[in-house]
């Protein structure tokens, strides 16, 4: 009567061995979908920041640009009437200096 009472004792460990192996297929599958999903935000946040870094770029080359190259522009006035000339009193702040109006980087926004 011993091997009657036992019988189907193997089944119970098989199946609490096919459950353990199922939750640790489960968990393995939730952290590495958690994984991707962090790789794939860094991965926009990286995009994102190289593309204000190329708005910024380009902008500075615009202000550049627009400073060196006319002179009499209102771009060179006012950011020259930053620096006080020789001899000239200090300018008195605060004050605005509107560079550029409704400006779009077009490198930029051909990139994004």
């Amino acid at each position: 009567m011993r091997i009657a009472d036992r019988r189907g004792f193997i089944l119970y460990i098989v199946v609490a061995v096919l459950l353990g192996l199922a939750i640790l297929a489960f968990a393995l599958n939730s952290f590495k979908t958690g994984a991707v999903t962090q790789l794939s935000r860094n991965v926009d946040q990286n995009r994102l920041a190289l593309l204000a870094q190329s708005a910024n770029a380009e902008l500075i080359a615009t202000l550049k640009s627009q400073v060196n190259l006319n002179p009499s522009s209102q771009t060179f006035v006012n950011f020259r009437s930053v620096f006080p000339a020789a001899g000239a009193p200090e300018p008195i702040l605060p004050f605005t200096v509107d560079l550029t109006t409704n400006f779009e980087p077009q490198k930029t926004v051909q990139l994004a």
